[in-house]
């Protein structure tokens, strides 16, 4: 599953580094300026981007490019005893038509992007 890169979410390089996108420009090819810092030694260093986060733009991918951070989700899930399950993103005990009728109520946390195998 490919990703839309945002620009206006947080970043990071494809292989993990820290990234920050200090500006963009009106740049025709590179209009993205970011600061990368090195998971080695912390090293940091001001990189262009194409506007879809791209370094090397004519590269298809590359372990320099910028992605965004998955997101963090929490939802929620009623269990009911005839093993339907609904699933909600409210703090527990604020769900829509939550009922006595559930056996278990549990927390799931994911990332987007994630997926068990």
């Amino acid at each position: 599953m490919t990703m839309t890169f945002d620009p206006t979410k947080p970043v990071r390089t494809r292989e993990g580094c820290e990234a920050v996108i200090v500006y963009t420009t009106d740049h025709p090819r590179y209009p993205i300026l970011a600061v990368i810092r090195t998971t080695s030694d912390k090293h940091q260093c001001a990189v262009q981007y194409t506007k879809e986060g791209r370094r090397w733009g004519e590269l298809p991918q590359h372990e320099t490019d910028l992605v965004n951070v998955p997101e963090k989700h929490v939802r929620w899930i009623n269990i009911y005893k005839n093993r339907e399950g609904k699933f909600y993103s409210g703090p527990m005990g604020t769900e829509p038509g939550s009922d006595e009728h559930a056996i278990a109520r549990r927390r799931i946390e994911f990332e987007e992007g994630q997926f068990d195998e």
